[in-house]
């Protein structure tokens, strides 16, 4: 219950960071992806001990930042501290074609290396207007398999 309550007073928080399915327009200074960047969206992660879930975006837009939130969940008890787990976004595999329509996502880290806990990845200016598969794969914990949708500006 402490968990579920947890994760949806986090993504309750986060909820203020986006608007309008997810995406914020305001304008970013020395962001990681350069001074261009027309915005950003968020998604959340939240993990632990037998706990994975992400809270996906469903549009993000071309020449944006995608930011990955890393929210670990740690309890006294836990063997490990998930502060210290690597958490690796990558884009899903084709089986069609090479290169394949997801390989601009590959971004990992871990919440305490990582600039205030967040992963960064820059969307392609020239990004296709498509759906892209990803996978989320959190060590000692497991994998996830969610998809965003790049919408026009």
């Amino acid at each position: 219950m402490k968990r579920i309550t947890l994760i949806l007073v986090c993504s309750f928080l986060f909820s203020g960071c986006v608007t309008d399915g997810g995406f914020n327009s305001g304008p970013i200074l020395g962001g990681p992806c350069g001074a261009t960047v027309a915005g950003y969206t968020s998604t959340v992660i939240a993990y632990g001990d037998s706990t994975l879930v992400v809270v996906p975006i469903s549009k993000i837009r071309p020449n944006t930042e995608w930011r990955f939130e890393l929210v670990p969940i740690t309890k006294p008890s836990d063997a490990i501290d998930y502060k210290n787990v690597k958490v690796e976004v990558i884009g899903k595999p084709s089986t069609v074609m090479t290169p394949g329509p997801n390989d601009w996502i590959n971004v990992s880290g871990e919440k305490s290396t990582s600039s205030k806990g967040v992963l960064t990845l820059c969307v392609p200016a020239t990004l296709p207007l498509n759906s892209y598969e990803y996978l989320v794969e959190v060590d000692s914990v497991g994998k996830l398999d969610p998809r965003a949708r790049v919408i026009p500006d």
